[in-house]
């Protein structure tokens, strides 16, 4: 009893010792946007290209990786981002589209596409799901290298930073000029069953 007690008060005394505005000695610099807290991955503070190196949400609970079947999405040239059809609406807060020209945006946060940021609340690398935690991920546009048209037949790993979630996606389709009108396709992991 008499243990118990001492360990209890010497918690107690320990914990008081620091401070909440103490920096935690574990943490990097920049802001933690990718999957696995023990490799690091920090926005900013080093990183070229603004992406992140190795995932870690920061949280220590596991990120949820969509493993299920693939389902494959298509805005078709012409077709109103606005509308729910032409939204691949991921989770509650990620809607991928894209307007009549330029790259993809998040409908549920963006009301068009924003250069080196969209689609809000994502970050990109090209690679395997199965790598999702040691790859470099950045902003969509820089994952393509500028190019969209040049991402058709790539893989890439896609993390809704907000949720945690990783996913897997391949570009099947980018529509370029007047005839291409906004138009994409691609397929993609689902939530695991």
């Amino acid at each position: 009893m008499f243990t118990m007690a001492f360990v209890g008060l010497w918690l107690l005394v320990g914990c008081e010792t620091e401070s909440m505005n103490d920096p935690d000695p574990n943490a990097g610099s920049g802001t933690n946007t990718g999957g696995n807290p023990n490799s690091g991955g920090n926005t900013g503070g080093g990183n070229s290209g603004g992406g992140s190196s190795g995932g870690g949400s920061g949280s220590t609970a596991d990120p949820t990786l969509y493993t299920g079947p693939f389902i494959t999405f298509e805005k078709a040239a012409g077709a109103d981002p606005n509308q729910l059809s032409n939204q691949d609406r991921i989770t509650d807060d990620v809607w991928i589209t894209r307007g009549s020209r330029m790259g993809l945006y998040n409908a549920s946060s963006e009301n068009g596409y924003t250069k080196n940021v969209s689609p809000a609340g994502t970050e990109w690398a090209e690679g395997s799901l199965d790598d999702y935690d040691t790859l470099t991920y950045s902003d969509w546009e820089a994952a393509v290298f500028g190019s969209p048209p040049s991402s058709v037949g790539k893989m890439y790993v896609v993390h809704l930073i907000d949720e945690d979630i990783y996913l897997q996606l391949e570009v099947l389709s980018w529509g370029q000029g007047a005839s291409g009108n906004g138009s994409f396709s691609y397929r993609r992991s689902s939530p695991s069953e």
